[in-house]
C-alpha cells in the first residue's frame, strides 16, 4: 500500500479524487440543511397554525362564558404537543386570560406582541419570529377568535427541535459519505494497484529497450505478452505495442545491417568502377614524343561514377579526339559512356572519316538502346603535319578556339544529332586549319550549367570571360585548372549537380610546305605504305603532278619498300625508313635510305620476259617493272645504309633549279 500511494498517479488521482469528494460533501450539507429546513419549518407553521385555529374554535363559548379554567385546561393539553413552547390567549381588549407560562409572561413577549399590535400583525393572522431568553427561537402563530371579536390565540412554536433534526440528518448524511469516501479509497487503491502494476512492468519495458541491441527479443518479452493476454484494454493495447515495436526494430536493425553490408560492398564496387572508368580515359604520357601537340584531359564526375568522357590517341600522322557527355547520371551512364568511348575508337582505327566514324558508331549504338539514352558528342581528327582539323559535332556544346593574338571564337556547328536517337543519320564533318599555338578548349555542359547555392548557372557569358584572361603562355594543363577552379569557386557550397569534362588541344606545329621537296620517314612496317601513299597524294597536288606520274611513284615505291620491309632485316627491331622527293630540272628525284642488309637491285640480272615467274625469282620482276618506269637509277652503301636514288621524266612540270 505504501508503495502505492508514493507512486505519482496514485497521488494525483487522490488529490483530485479528494477534491471532488470535499466539494460534493460541502454541496450536499448546504442543500440539505437548506431543504429539510424549508420543509420543517414548514410543517411547523402549519403544525403551529393547526394548533392555533383548533385551540381558537374550541374557545370560542369559553371566553364569552368567562371560563379560565376551563381554557387553561385546554392550553395545557396541547402544550404537550412536540414543539409548543407556549400558548396564551387574550380577549378581545386584549388582555391575557389565559396562558402557560411558569410563573407568568416573560415581559420581552409582552413588548414585542404590543410592538406587532401596534403595527397591526396581531389583526392579521400572520406569523413572525422571536427570540426569548428561556425558550430561545421561536415562531408565533396568532389565530383570531371570530375575526379577533372576541379575542385571539397565540402558539409558540420552538425551532429547537428544527435544529436539532437538522443536525442530525446532517450527520448521519456525512457520515454515510465519508463511509462512502473510505470504500472509495480502498477501491481506488485497487484500481491503482492493478494500474500501476503494468505500467510499472512497461515502464521497465521500455527503459529495457532504450539500452536494447536488438539482436534478439527481451526476456521480459515473455511477461509483457502475457499482459496482452490478460488486459483486453488499452494497457493491453499498449503492450503489444511495446511488443511489436521491439519486433520490428530487430528486423529494421537485422534488414539495416543487411543493407549496410550491401551498401559498403556497392560503395566498394562504385569505387572501383570509378578507378576504373578513370584509367579508361587516355593520360598524355601514352603519346610519342615529339608530337607538335599539347594537351590535357580533365574530368570530375558528381557521383562515383558518370556519364562524361574525353579520348585522345594517335592514328599515323593524326591525332583524333573527342568529348562527349551521355544522358542521365551515374552507373546507368557510365555503362553507356564505357561502350560508346570503346566503339568510336574501335572504329576510328579502321575509318578515317569522321564523319563514317560517328555515322557508324550511332547505328551500332541504336540497335540496343532499350532505355533510350544518347550521347552527345564532339569528335574530332587533327593532322599534326598541316594543322587541318576536321570534326562533327553531335549536338554537344561547340569548342572554343583560341587564337595566338588572344582572340577566341566558336567551332561552326555541323548540325548533328545527338548519338544513339536515330540510326540510318549521317553526320556532317567541317574543315578548319589551325595555325601554330592555337588551342581548342572541348568541354561538357557540366561547365555551362554548374549551379551555385543561388541556383544561377555559369552559363556561356562567364566561359567567354575567362577565356579572355587565358594566354599562350599557359599550357593545357594550367588553362584547365583555370577553368575548373573558377566554376568550383563560382559553385562553392552548392552539390555538383553534373560530371566538369575539359580537353585542351593545343597545336605547335607549323605549316609544312610540300612545294618542290620534302623528305618523310616511316617504319619498317607494311602498314606504313598507307601513309607513304598519303604523302605522295599531297606532294603531287602540291606540285601538280599528272595522275599518271603520281601512280607510277606509289607503284615504286610500294615494290621497293615491300621488298626492304619482307626481306631487309634480319631482326625484328624498329627502323626507320626516309623517302625525299624532289622536283629538279623537269625530273621528278626519287631517294630512298634505309639501314636493312645490303642489296643492290641494280645487280640483278635483267629479266628474259619469256622466263616463268618461278625462273625469275622473288623480286626480280619487280626490279625489271621499276627499271622501265624510271629513267635514271643508281645505288650505293655509304654509312651501313642503302641509297638508291630514282628520276622520273615530268611532263609540263616546272623547271626550276631546286635547292
Amino acid at each position: 500500500m505504501a508503495k502505492v500511494k508514493k507512486s505519482k498517479i496514485f497521488f494525483k488521482v487522490f488529490i483530485g479524487f479528494f477534491t471532488v469528494f470535499l466539494v460534493t460533501v460541502v454541496s450536499i450539507a448546504f442543500f440539505t440543511q437548506y431543504t429539510l429546513e424549508e420543509h420543517l419549518m414548514s410543517e411547523y407553521r402549519s403544525k403551529g397554525a393547526s394548533v392555533a385555529k383548533s385551540i381558537s374554535d374550541s374557545s370560542v363559548n369559553l371566553v364569552l362564558n368567562s371560563d379560565p379554567a376551563t381554557i387553561q385546561s385546554i392550553l395545557n393539553q396541547y402544550l404537550e404537543i412536540k414543539g409548543v413552547a407556549y400558548i396564551l390567549v387574550r380577549d378581545s381588549s386584549l388582555k391575557i386570560i389565559a396562558h402557560t407560562f411558569v410563573p407568568g409572561v416573560p415581559s420581552e413577549l409582552e413588548s414585542v406582541e404590543l410592538d406587532q399590535l401596534q403595527k397591526g400583525n396581531l389583526q392579521s393572522g400572520k406569523m413572525f419570529n422571536l427570540k426569548l431568553q428561556e425558550y430561545g427561537d421561536l415562531i408565533e402563530i396568532i389565530s383570531p377568535m371570530i375575526i379577533g371579536k372576541i379575542g385571539y390565540v397565540h402558539v409558540g412554536m420552538s425551532l429547537e427541535p428544527i435544529n436539532t433534526t437538522i443536525k442530525e440528518t446532517i450527520l448521519k448524511t456525512l457520515a454515510l459519505i465519508i463511509g462512502l469516501f473510505v470504500i472509495s479509497i480502498g477501491l481506488l487503491y485497487m484500481f491503482i494497484k492493478q494500474i500501476s502494476k503494468p505500467i510499472k512492468l512497461l515502464t521497465s519495458y521500455s527503459n529495457a529497450l532504450s539500452n536494447h541491441h536488438f539482436k534478439q527479443p527481451l526476456a521480459m518479452q515473455w511477461d509483457i505478452k502475457q499482459l496482452t493476454k490478460r488486459s483486453k484494454d488499452e494497457i493491453g493495447n499498449l503492450a503489444d505495442s511495446f511488443v511489436n515495436l521491439e519486433d520490428k526494430l530487430i528486423q529494421y536493425i537485422q534488414d539495416l545491417e543487411t543493407t549496410t553490408v550491401c551498401k559498403e560492398k556497392m560503395e566498394s564496387d562504385l569505387k572501383i568502377a570509378h578507378d576504373i572508368q578513370l584509367n579508361m580515359l587516355p593520360n598524355k604520357s601514352i603519346l610519342p614524343e615529339g608530337l607538335p601537340i599539347d594537351l590535357e584531359g580533365t574530368l570530375i564526375p558528381a557521383k562515383e561514377v558518370g556519364g562524361d568522357f574525353y579520348d585522345f590517341f594517335v592514328k599515323d600522322n593524326l591525332l583524333c579526339f573527342s568529348v562527349g557527355d551521355v544522358s542521365g547520371k551515374g552507373v546507368p551512364a557510365a555503362l553507356f559512356m564505357s561502350a560508346s568511348l570503346t566503339m568510336m575508337k574501335a572504329t576510328c582505327l579502321h575509318i578515317d572519316s569522321v564523319s563514317d566514324v560517328l555515322t557508324s558508331v550511332n547505328n551500332l549504338l541504336e540497335q540496343r538502346n532499350e532505355h533510350c539514352l544518347f550521347v552527345t558528342v564532339l569528335f574530332g581528327i587533327l593532322d599534326m603535319n598541316s594543322g587541318k582539323l576536321t570534326y562533327c559535332n553531335a549536338g554537344h556544346p561547340p569548342p572554343l578556339l583560341f587564337k595566338k593574338d588572344g582572340s577566341f571564337s566558336k567551332l561552326p556547328l555541323t548540325n548533328g544529332m545527338a548519338v544513339g536517337i536515330e540510326s540510318g543519320f549521317y553526320y556532317q564533318s567541317n574543315t578548319v586549319t589551325l595555325d601554330q599555338d592555337d588551342t581548342l578548349l572541348l568541354f561538357t555542359d557540366g561547365i555551362t550549367e554548374a549551379e551555385n547555392v543561388d541556383k544561377d548557372l555559369y552559363g556561356d557569358d562567364r566561359v567567354d570571360a575567362l577565356f579572355k584572361q587565358i594566354g599562350v603562355e599557359n599550357d593545357c594543363k594550367e588553362i584547365n585548372q583555370i577553368v575548373v577552379k573558377d566554376v568550383q569557386a563560382f559553385t562553392a557550397g552548392a552539390n555538383q549537380s553534373d560530371d566538369i569534362t575539359v580537353l585542351s588541344v593545343r597545336w605547335k606545329g607549323s605549316h609544312v610546305s610540300l612545294k618542290d621537296k620534302v623528305k618523310v620517314h616511316f617504319n619498317n612496317d607494311l602498314q606504313e605504305l598507307l601513309k607513304l601513299q598519303k604523302v605522295v597524294e599531297m606532294f603531287s597536288e602540291e606540285n601538280n603532278l599528272d595522275v599518271k606520274t603520281t601512280m607510277n611513284v606509289n607503284l615504286i615505291l610500294e615494290e621497293l619498300l615491300t621488298n626492304t620491309i619482307s626481306y631487309g632485316y634480319e631482326d625484328h627491331d624498329h627502323h626507320l625508313i626516309y623517302v625525299t622527293f624532289a622536283i629538279e630540272q623537269g625530273k621528278l628525284l626519287l631517294q630512298l635510305e634505309d639501314d636493312a642488309m645490303a642489296f643492290n637491285p641494280l645487280d640483278r640480272e635483267e629479266v628474259d620476259t619469256e622466263r616463268t615467274l618461278d625462273d625469275i625469282g622473288i623480286g626480280g620482276l619487280g626490279i625489271h617493272f621499276v627499271k622501265n618506269l624510271v629513267k635514271d637509277i643508281s645505288y650505293e652503301r655509304k654509312d651501313d645504309k642503302n641509297v638508291l636514288n630514282l628520276g622520273l621524266e615530268l611532263q609540263g612540270a616546272q623547271d626550276e633549279d631546286i635547292s
